[in-house]
């Protein structure tokens, strides 16, 4: 009984396992999709996970047709509707959801949800909890109103504008170690510097929005992992809102803890020990099921020291995306 207890307190910290999740309307429907990395899950024999997708308002709700997996050797899976797109990606790591329903004046003030359940097939639950995706919808084509000029913003309206006229930068920057808080001071940070002051000074250039999305290695506890990321994400935030004068609302950051897709496409490109074995650890176990504990127990420890080595450091990094417009262009 303590164990389950401890299990589901887990189960409930989990936040990354949906990925490239859109939740979006039109003046006809509204559009679902996610992908969901298999490597997240192990289901037992005997047991289904079911995934309920929910539209949400404090006065509405939508149930959108379920996800449901089944444990055996191989982890099967599909949805209880078919007029839902769920396909196997190039892959077989994950899995795209997509679905649409008739768009209705009350889903502007809402948001989408997902639902959880694991049960024993002809026996009891084991386990539900509920975590949000999506806070808000948002229009097909999101254009928000943006920056101008300087380093005290004059807003416009971009409702009009080209769309095609949307441009946008990835920076990726390194954090020195770990548990730092601010990011190495390299020449990716000094060409996002130079980026932004470049779109700060110049008049046809209006800054629409900064994503910002923390992650780390997947060393350590999940939970004190997640807390970081979060931190880390919150802190680079405040940087460049002090140093340009961007008001809150243009941006959107995120902790994602654990970088553990980055690290399966470090061991897949490289030819360290015991690849295959590591690879087959990742998909069998999820993240919560003892993974990182399998991979710390294989080959005493051998394959799981070569990455913290010579790939972890390369998962404790920020990704920063500046969209703005180019009335040039």
């Amino acid at each position: 009984m303590i164990l389950f207890c401890i299990q589901h307190g887990l189960f409930a910290q989990q936040s990354s396992k949906y990925k490239n999740v859109e939740y979006k309307f039109d003046q006809k429907d509204v559009h679902v999709s996610m992908h969901l990395y298999l490597r997240d899950y192990f289901i037992n024999r005997g047991d289904s996970l079911t995934l309920t997708p929910i539209i949400k308002s404090e006065t509405n709700t939508a149930i959108l047709p379920n996800i449901i997996m089944i444990g055996n050797n191989y982890t099967f899976y599909w949805s209880n509707d078919k007029n839902v797109f769920l396909k196997d990606g190039n892959s077989p790591t994950y899995i795209t959801y997509r679905t649409n329903i008739p768009y209705e004046p009350w889903m502007e003030d809402s948001k989408l949800i997902i639902k959880t359940n694991l049960n024993r097939i002809g026996g009891a639950e084991l386990y539900n909890y509920t975590e949000t995706l999506k806070k808000a919808l948002t229009a097909e084509y999101d254009q928000p109103i943006g920056i101008t000029t300087n380093r005290s913003p004059n807003i416009t309206n971009t409702e009009t504008a080209d769309n095609h006229s949307l441009k946008s930068n990835i920076f990726c920057l390194r954090y020195p170690y770990k548990n730092a808080i601010e990011v190495a001071n390299t020449q990716e940070l000094n060409d996002l510097k130079n980026m932004m002051d470049y779109i700060m000074a110049n008049k046809e250039i209006t800054l629409i929005k900064i994503d910002i999305n923390a992650i780390t290695s997947i060393d350590g506890i999940y939970f004190d992992n997640e807390q970081l990321t979060q931190k880390q994400a919150t802190v680079f935030k405040n940087y460049l809102q002090r140093s340009y004068n961007i008001p809150e609302s243009y941006f959107r950051i995120k902790g994602s803890s654990e970088d553990w897709d980055g690290l399966a496409k470090l061991v897949e490109d490289s030819n360290m020990p015991y690849k295959q074995d590591v690879l087959n650890i990742m998909s069998k176990y999820g993240i919560f099921n003892g993974r990182e504990r399998e991979l710390m127990l294989l080959k005493n420890g051998e394959p799981y020291i070569y990455m913290k080595n010579r790939m972890f450091s390369q998962s404790q990094k920020i990704e920063c995306k500046i969209i703005y417009r180019d009335i040039k262009k």
